[in-house]
């Protein structure tokens, strides 16, 4: 190179390295400037100070509940109807596809049932609904030998067979949440609507019977006494007509007076008191509907929020902003004078607003909800100046009509039906709207030896129907000729399930791809939901492969796959309704208090494993369909689910009873996407599981683990828990060298020994300890699992065990 050249090179790279220490000057010179530096400081302060957007419970903040050992003997003449296709007066058509519809209804005899004690087990065994199904049925003879596994599992097959419906579905209890009666009969209580003797009695009965020593009810069966619980659960007795100086009320009453009474409810409850007119809309934070006509670019918008928190959202804001109350009555006066520690006339009601008892925290409400929630209580002085409050109001109307019409008045959940319903009826009170939400009423209660309670959905036949089959046919009974009918009404019952049109105005209603999917009840709720498709695809594909099932069209396999892979979140994971809309930061805006992860539709392993596992098999039966998308989906979700492994090799569930479960749909999944028996990850997950179990050969792990994020136990050994470790560890070294696994196949005979031990002479187990959970807080019953999951566990041991073991 010339000395010009090289001259004039030096000269550049002097003038470039000048100009880059420039910008650096000038970049700190920025950033240090006082207005600058004291900004960023502050802001980081402030992001610090923020509560978790996920919180984490301390073993002191548990409650656990307790009761007095008291028991109640309860009759009742209502029976199950499934499949009836009229409301409850026997005439009235229902809108929709009815096929596995479950109704309670009185008729014919009385039937006793026996003595329930929530001290000896705060979950009914469903020995009404079991003894009304069975009766007339032979039931399968006791074991021959004992610690036959083949005995057992057709013994314990053939029982759980004479519990399907004709129509082909699986019913049972999904009770569980104590929060949702009393929704109902504020609002029948307000619309004059008469649920009948039979419904109401067993409603007091189940009151009774969950009322806790300490005169309170929590947010579940199985949480200790909170405000919500017995504020709400309060009122709902007083209006069945249970007098004040009844012990029940009296005990309740103390319980709301000694923390502080009624003011302190969390924001729910604060919305459902002032409905009903025992609480002042001033202490209520604003829910104004106008947010519904904020731009859709808003950052953060309510309809990106999760479908049901937005739907519950969405009738509160209509009575809000209209500030709707019930009718003063003399009932309603008393309550008033009853739950507060100063008489009615001198509450504070701005005092009132925001505030709840320590009780019910869960989700602290950040400082930028507060702040914001202070700020639309001054912008609450404008509507009256403006139309937009009104426009707002027609705008949610007309919403809730859709959502009604796409959901057969069933809605999505229970807190959205009975708000729909009032909301409805306050627009007109006889309109046929209102007529139509009355014959969809009894789809949400299920009856026990415990009462009347209402669920937490129409139902969980699709999930209960899929897992079913599932468990059968993996067991290596395709061919045994006495499930081949069963097989046959499931196959028809999943066809009549699925979902096969998309939402009307799908965008204008913010809702998402729905043809192709299966919820988790019945078809009429027009929610279907990933984990729900993913599982009854898989159960379709197999009754079709293993059984003589067939006629399935191959359109409706791939708008299956469709609808899954439609849903498939940024970070490769699986929601359960609609892809993620929104940030973890929308919990910052999270107001309910009492429930964790509301605000948007998060990725879930369970979600995750059961939609990839689907895809994988369907793609075996349709290779040539979306190949490439379901490849690229397999590989992302296989990613995900890895990337929430815990050190210890555990998985945290978010819809079960938590490390176990989430941990046997982690395996699953892993292996599904191509892992093989001696992947780190499986391993590891097997390791972990194995780790667990106790000294009889069971696995006990407690609900609390869910809000404590740590692995719990309860006193005993439990049957689901340890069905979900079995077949985890059994998933995680099935392959070619599953013989070399010694330990671990000593582990599985053991805890196989112990679900033996634990079966009763019908086949049937007893049910136990809560298995379900939502939204981090609430448990919730499955009285299915009781069956399905050991059956599937002795059945894939059956299968999968060495000769030699």
């Amino acid at each position: 190179m010339s000395g010009r050249g090289s001259a004039a090179l030096d000269e550049l790279e002097w003038d470039s390295s000048e100009f880059m220490s420039g910008i650096a000057l000038k970049f700190l010179e920025v950033f240090f400037d006082t207005r600058v530096f004291t900004t960023l400081l502050v802001g980081i302060l402030l992001i610090k100070l923020l509560p978790t957007t996920d919180p984490i419970l301390g073993m002191g903040q548990i409650k656990k509940p307790r009761f007095a050992p008291r028991s109640h003997v309860y009759s009742t003449d209502l029976k199950v109807v499934v499949g009836s296709d009229t409301g409850p007066d026997g005439r009235t058509r229902v809108r929709g596809n009815v096929c596995g519809r479950q109704v309670w209804r009185p008729q014919g005899k009385v039937v006793e049932l026996p003595p329930f004690s929530a001290a000896e087990n705060m979950n009914a065994g469903d020995k009404l609904f079991r003894h009304l199904v069975l009766e007339g049925k032979a039931l399968p003879p006791p074991r021959n030998k004992e610690g036959d596994v083949e005995e057992a599992l057709k013994q314990a097959v053939e029982f759980y067979k004479l519990l399907q419906s004709e129509d082909g579905s699986w019913h049972g209890d999904y009770g569980g949440p104590m929060f949702l009666l009393p929704g109902l009969v504020i609002t029948c209580y307000i619309t004059g609507y008469n649920l009948g003797k039979s419904i109401k009695e067993g409603m007091v009965v189940y009151l009774r019977n969950h009322q806790q020593y300490d005169g309170g009810w929590g947010i579940h069966i199985e949480e200790g006494s909170t405000m919500f619980g017995t504020a709400m659960n309060y009122v709902a007795l007083r209006l069945l007509g249970v007098p004040a100086d009844d012990k029940a009320c009296v005990e309740a009453r103390t319980f709301i007076k000694h923390h502080g009474g009624a003011t302190l409810i969390p924001s729910w409850g604060k919305f459902w008191l002032a409905v009903l007119n025992v609480y002042d809309w001033r202490g209520v934070d604003s829910l104004p509907p106008e947010m519904w006509f904020l731009p859709r670019w808003f950052p953060f918008h309510i309809g990106k929020s999760w479908v049901h928190c937005r739907m519950v959202y969405l009738p509160m804001c209509y009575l809000y902003g209209r500030r709707f109350q019930a009718k003063e009555t003399t009932l309603i006066q008393a309550i008033r004078s009853e739950i507060y520690t100063v008489p009615y006339a001198h509450v504070n009601w701005s005092n009132a607003r925001g505030a709840y008892c320590k009780l019910d925290e869960y989700h602290t409400p950040s400082p930028i909800i507060r702040g914001i929630n202070y700020l639309l209580s001054w912008y609450e002085c404008l509507p009256t100046l403006t139309p937009l409050r009104k426009n707002a109001i027609d705008y949610v109307l007309e919403f809730i009509h859709a959502d009604d019409l796409e959901t057969n008045y069933c809605s999505i959940g229970p807190v959205n039906k009975v708000i729909n319903m009032l909301c409805v009826w306050v627009n007109d009170p006889n309109c046929q709207e209102y007529q139509e939400h009355i014959q969809r009423i009894e789809d949400y209660l299920w009856v026990a030896e415990d009462g009347v309670k209402m669920q937490g959905y129409i139902g969980s036949q699709t999930w209960d129907t899929s897992f079913a089959i599932q468990a059968m046919i993996e067991s290596g009974l395709a061919d045994y000729a006495p499930l081949q009918a069963t097989y046959k009404k499931a196959y028809h019952f999943l066809t009549e399930a699925q979902n096969l049109k998309e939402a009307k105005d799908a965008h204008k209603w913010w809702r998402h791809a729905q043809k192709g999917g299966w919820g988790f009840g019945t078809a009429s709720n027009g929610y279907p939901v990933t984990d729900c498709t993913a599982e009854a695809l898989k159960t379709m594909l197999k009754l079709e492969e293993h059984t003589t099932c067939s006629g399935f069209p191959e359109s409706r396999f791939q708008d299956a796959a469709d609808f899954i892979l439609a849903l498939q979140n940024p970070d490769g994971g699986f929601p359960p309704y609609e892809r993620c809309r929104g940030g973890d930061w929308f919990e910052y805006f999270n107001p309910a208090v009492v429930f964790g992860a509301i605000m948007i539709d998060y990725s879930y392993v369970e979600c995750s494993s059961a939609s990839l596992s689907a895809l994988q098999l369907f793609h075996k039966r349709f290779p040539n369909y979306r190949a490439d998308d379901i490849r690229r989906a397999t590989a992302r979700a296989d990613e995900f689910i890895r990337s929430l492994q815990y050190k210890d090799g555990s998985f945290f569930g978010k819809w079960g009873v938590c490390y176990t479960y989430g941990t046997m749909f982690a395996i699953e999944g892993m292996r599904n996407a191509g892992a093989s028996d001696t992947d780190e990850d499986v391993q590891d997950g097997v390791q972990f599981l194995c780790s667990k179990q106790r000294p009889d050969g069971g696995w006990s792990e407690s609900f609390f683990a869910c809000a404590t994020r740590r692995y719990l136990e309860e006193e005993s050994s439990q049957v689901v828990p340890t069905a979900w470790a079995l077949l985890g560890i059994m998933k995680g070294i099935q392959g070619p060298s599953s013989a070399l696994y010694t330990t671990e196949w000593a582990v599985v005979k053991k805890g196989i020994e112990f679900l033996m031990r634990k079966q009763l002479p019908t086949g049937d187990w007893d049910q136990e300890r809560i298995s379900g959970v939502f939204n981090r807080t609430c448990g919730i019953t499955y009285t299915s699992y009781r069956n399905v999951f050991p059956i599937w566990a002795l059945g894939l041991y059956k299968t999968l065990s060495p000769k030699d073991l």
